[in-house]
């Protein structure tokens, strides 16, 4: 994962918590990570391919704490 990915996936964590996943827009997202929009698309595809790393990155982790 480059350091623009992780960059967008913390900020998507952080505003996803914060305003709620609808509330939240791509276009919020690349502002606050200072990327593109386009950037974000190149590399989720759209806002549910984000979350959907989002909440694989949670599982992984869960999945290592009990392990």
């Amino acid at each position: 994962m480059t350091n623009k990915q992780q960059k967008i996936i913390d900020i998507a964590s952080e505003l996803f918590s914060k305003n709620g996943y609808e509330e939240t827009s791509t276009r919020l997202i690349a502002n606050k990570a200072g990327v593109s929009e386009g950037l974000i698309f190149r590399h989720f595809n759209n806002k549910d391919g984000l979350l959907n790393v989002l909440l694989n990155i949670g599982q992984q982790k869960i999945e290592k704490s009990i392990n």
